[in-house]
Order: C-alpha cells, then structure tokens, then sequence
C-alpha cells in the first residue's frame, strides 16, 4: 500500500511540475516541433521486405539441380525413399543395375550419399525442395502426349503409316494434378514459415534466409505428406486452358483453382484472389522488417533531430522560408 501511494505522489508532483512550465508556441494549422527534441529510435533501420521472395529463392538454393553429382533418376529415387515407398536394399540393387559402384559413393558430403546412407531427413529435405521448386518448371509436353499410329492413303493409293501426336487425357490429368497439388503445398508451408519469419522483425535478409531453410527442412515431411493429401486426378476436373513452345502454360481445376506459368513465374488465384505469387500467400501479404544496413552505417540517422529527418524528406519548418524549399 505504501508503495502505490508513492507512486500516486510522484505522479502527482510530475503533473504540477509539468503546468509550471509553458506552454510550447504553436502555429494555428500547424503541428508542434520542437526543433532540437531527438528521435526516439536510435541506431538500427529497417526497411519492409516481402517474405515471398527471399523464401523462394531459399528453396531454390536447397534444392538439387539434375547436374553434376546427382541426375532425375537420382533424386526419384532419394524421394522414393524419403516417402518410405522403397527400402535401401531395393535402390542399391537398382544402382548396381544402373552400372553404379556402391563403394564410389561416400557416406556423406553428396547428394548421391542419400541413396546409401540412413539421413532420411536429409532425404524428406532435399525431396521437398526439389519439388516445391520444380514447380517453376516449364510444362513438359511429354509428359502427356503421345503418338498413335494411323494408317493413310497415300496419292497412289497405296496405304502407309503416320504417328499422329496427340492428347493422352488420362496423363494430361495427372500431370496437371501434380502440379496443382504442388502449388497448394507451397502457398500454404510457404505461408507458415513467412508467419513464423514475420515474428522476429529486425534480422538481415540472409539470416531470414538461413531461418527459412531450417523451418522447411523441419516440414519438410509434413510437406511430402500434404502434397499427396491434395493430389486429386480427376480426367474431368482440370481445363487446360494455354501452352506454347517455351513450356508457359495456364491451366484451372473445378475446385475454383487457377495456375499460370508465365516467364518462370508463377501465379495461382482461388476464387479470384491470389493464392500464391505476386507476393501474396493464402490472399494475405507476409512483410517482414528486415535489416539492411549495420548498426553502424544508421548510427548517424539516430542522432538525427525531428527538424533534421523532416529536412530529409523535404518538409519545411514554419518561420525557415530561407531553407531552399519552393513553396510555390
């Protein structure tokens, strides 16, 4: 009781103290400055960053590229084994087949180690990102179409052979499910880690980076789990609406869905409203407050006085109409 009471005195004494003084002069229409009061923020700066990017570019340095030490063949069968649908012993009897010395692979340190070594962690990780980001892929055409032979006439009656190619519906489905569920997957795990990054304000975009890469690394099972979970084919339930040459495609699903494949960016909307790209993720934005620049290099900018940052952003103090700004 004692206490509150001298806490209720001292506040008391701060208010009388405060009517002592006078009252700060005030431009009518003008809000009050006073010239030397210092920033409250001292030192470090940060600037808005949308989490979008940075996590995607993170998955795209996780992921393995089909080159150097490890090829397709390799990482389908590091996902067979992430999603537990081969044993080791069935995969090293197929690399055996494939022409490939067990003993030529390290235990560790290589892509190719995760073929023969018990890191199925490291399996889950590297599946995940290799397929979260093959997303970005152009449409491969034979993955769904097909020649069918068919016999003609020629201009002397006589019959001959043709290869027409052609539609194969049964894949165009599956493949276009695939990357349906692909996408879901992404915007919604893309979503949590933005959530998660966007909870710690202040770090660099490479320590974001390193962030995002754990918190995926850590769901990247429930990642492989949740892409098969949304996979749905359905020969009826996908329109493909655009293709060219260059693998750019767009293509919707009855469940109100749509995906655009455009210049290596991608785009899905549901019901109209970005889902995925563009910097949104589930129709929201995700911005993080990211440091730029070391404390040293804002050290100066914290020092500043109010008038001093206004003069920065070129807004005039009253009773200064020598400053240089043109009023006109």
């Amino acid at each position: 009781m004692k206490s509150i009471k001298c806490v209720v005195l001292l506040c008391a004494a701060s208010l009388i103290s405060a009517c002592d003084r006078p009252a700060a002069k005030q431009v009518p229409g003008e809000a009050t400055v006073q010239e030397n009061a210092p920033m409250l923020k001292v030192g470090t700066y940060y600037v808005d960053m949308a989490a979008l990017p940075l996590i995607q570019n993170t998955i795209r340095l996780m992921a393995a590229q089909p080159k150097g030490d490890v090829d397709i063949a390799a990482i389908q069968k590091i996902c067979l084994l992430a999603r537990g649908e081969v044993t080791k012993v069935v995969v090293k009897e197929s690399l055996k087949r494939d022409g490939i010395k067990l003993e030529s692979i390290p235990q560790s340190g290589s892509n190719m180690s995760l073929l023969i070594n018990d890191d199925n962690k490291g399996r889950q990780t590297l599946c995940a990102a290799y397929i979260a980001n093959n997303l970005n892929s152009p449409l491969d055409r034979t993955q769904f179409m097909e020649k069918k032979a068919e016999t003609i006439s020629d201009n002397n009656k006589k019959k001959i052979t043709v290869y027409k190619e052609q539609v194969n519906p049964t894949r165009l489905s599956d493949t276009l499910a695939t990357n349906m569920a692909v996408a879901r997957a992404n915007a919604e795990v893309y979503a949590l880690i933005a959530s998660l990054l966007r909870d710690e304000p202040g770090l660099s975009p490479e320590q974001y980076s390193v962030k995002a890469k754990k918190i995926f690394s850590e769901l990247s099972p429930y990642y492989l789990l949740r892409v098969r979970q949304l996979y749905s084919p359905d020969a009826n339930g996908y329109l493909l609406t655009a293709i060219n040459k260059e693998g750019d495609y767009a293509f919707s699903s009855s469940g109100g869905y749509s995906f655009t494949r455009t210049d290596n960016t991608i785009l899905l909307s549901y019901q109209g409203v970005n889902w995925l790209g563009r910097g949104k993720l589930l129709g929201s934005d995700y911005v993080l407050k990211a440091k730029i620049l070391p404390e040293e290099a804002t050290k100066s900018l914290g020092n500043m006085t109010v008038a001093q940052k206004l003069e920065l952003k070129g807004i005039a103090q009253p009773g200064n109409e020598n400053d240089g700004f043109d009023r006109r």
